[in-house]
């Protein structure tokens, strides 16, 4: 009877501690009965050329044509102010770009642009664009209107 006392206290104990071991951290797990549901699908393409376009103004012409085969052109002639020896500057830039929901990376690589002077980030907030590196920025194309070189550029087609 005395093994017994002995014995049945130790079996309790390393039955107990068992189902210890097969919960995590002492909260017992739980399977997933939940349905798989994927996450929202993004948006990576577009359907029609993309067009940025500025305005009448003294400082530039600029065009940004986002292409839905996965290239973009940029245009920009700089307007050479009066009183000034400036000369006109043209940039004619291409590259490929990807897509996520409303944010376009654009790759330049055909005469890049410095992106930081004409994304400045002092004439919009970050949800317009973003300047990753010397040779992408983001821009989300979901605007009605882009500052790019401080010049307004309207979306005239989406």
């Amino acid at each position: 009877m005395k093994i017994w006392t002995i014995i049945l206290p130790l079996f309790i104990l390393s039955f107990l501690s068992c189902r210890n071991e097969q919960s995590d951290n002492g909260i017992t797990q739980q399977t997933n009965t939940e349905k798989y549901s994927p996450e929202k699908e993004v948006d990576t393409k577009i359907k029609d050329s993309v067009i940025f376009q500025s305005g009448s103004n003294g400082l530039a012409d600029i065009r940004l044509m986002i292409i839905p085969n996965g290239n973009f052109v940029f245009h920009m002639r700089t307007i050479p102010q009066p009183m000034t020896e400036d000369e006109e500057a043209i940039i004619n830039s291409s590259g490929t770009w990807t897509k996520k929901d409303n944010w376009v990376a654009l790759k330049f690589i055909k005469d890049k642009p410095i992106l930081k002077a004409v994304f400045d980030s002092n004439y919009a907030d970050s949800n317009v664009f973003k300047v990753i590196d010397e040779s992408t920025v983001n821009i989300n194309i979901g605007l009605k209107q882009l500052y790019i070189w401080g010049v307004g550029c309207d979306k005239i087609k989406d």
